[in-house]
């Protein structure tokens, strides 16, 4: 019962987060049709954002834990070392991704789309606050931290030595998955970015730091490129 309970609830948290969305863009009047403004991306995730994090907090609160018990702590190797870590985790992801959406699309002809409008003077610096804030942040919150957190939970009475692996690869399958709109090939590399940032996770003793700065890096170079390819 406990495990079915662990379950349901990060399967409504998740909903919850999607739904804060639509909330805050139906609150602004902002359209999350195709090829959203970053201006009015950023605008919901401004609003958005918080709303969610409180939502976790509740739900941690709840179980009588803290946001530090999901890796929002002081590092244990340091601040210094904890950075540079996910700095050079960066350059690896990148080689990753590219090499996944590659083989996507020469072997089964998978395609990536452009879901963003990219014209507009603060259009690439309000990106990159929507790809730091949104994604550095709050997405390691979400599913590095509190997700893999329940799920582990929630798969360890099926064996503990694998409830990590088990883990690790729904939190993929669900984080990829919420990247449909940008394309098979870009589920495909976005899937195994996410299998990097756990394992870089769990490696870094479930601190989220180096993986806040690793999916932040990686978020601004891939907007870099978009919007250089794109002119």
């Amino acid at each position: 019962m406990k495990g079915l309970f662990l379950l349901l609830e990060a399967i409504f948290v998740i909903l919850a987060v999607l739904a804060l969305d639509q909330f805050a863009a139906m609150l602004l009047g902002v359209s999350v049709a195709s090829h959203i403004k970053p201006t009015d991306l950023l605008a919901i995730k401004l609003l958005q954002v918080p709303l969610a994090l409180l939502v976790i907090r509740g739900f941690l609160r709840f179980h009588g834990q803290s946001l530090r018990s999901i890796g929002l702590r002081r590092p244990a190797q340091g601040w210094i070392n904890a950075i540079t870590t996910g700095a050079a985790a960066t350059f690896v992801l990148l080689l990753l991704s590219s090499a996944v959406a590659f083989l996507a699309r020469a072997i089964f002809k998978f395609e990536s789309l452009e879901p963003f409008q990219l014209e507009g003077e603060w259009a690439l610096p309000a990106f990159y606050m929507v790809g730091i804030l949104a994604g550095g942040v709050a997405e390691e919150v979400q599913f590095r931290g509190y997700l893999y957190l329940r799920l582990e939970e929630f798969f360890k009475p099926f064996g503990a030595a694998q409830a990590g692996y088990r883990s690790a690869l729904f939190v993929s399958l669900v984080f990829a998955s919420l990247h449909l709109y940008e394309g098979p090939a870009t589920v495909a590399a976005i899937f195994a970015v996410s299998l990097g940032l756990q394992y870089l996770y769990l490696r870094s003793g479930r601190n989220l730091l180096p993986c806040m700065v690793c999916h932040s890096l990686f978020n601004c170079v891939q907007i870099t490129l978009l919007f250089w390819t794109s002119n």
